[in-house]
């Protein structure tokens, strides 16, 4: 089983960016977890070219616990 958790960040009113956290149930020392940012413009008249993503991949590893820039089109 796994969970994703996902939203808006909003800067006066607008939509900003959004948000997305995937990660599988009692296993995120294991397979770790991946953070999606996506950034740009927002709203009607914008296109998904409008927008990028930025991904991060969480490792808890035994002596080596941090993120990583991953392909966000992965």
């Amino acid at each position: 089983m796994s969970r994703l958790v996902a939203g808006l960040i909003y800067r006066d009113g607008d939509a900003y960016a959004a948000y997305q956290v995937h990660w599988t149930l009692g296993q995120v020392a294991l397979h770790g977890a991946t953070f999606y940012v996506i950034l740009g413009y927002w709203g009607e008249g914008t296109l998904a070219a409008d927008r990028y993503a930025v991904a991060l991949r969480y490792r808890g590893d035994p002596g080596s616990t941090g993120f990583m820039a991953v392909d966000a089109g992965g």
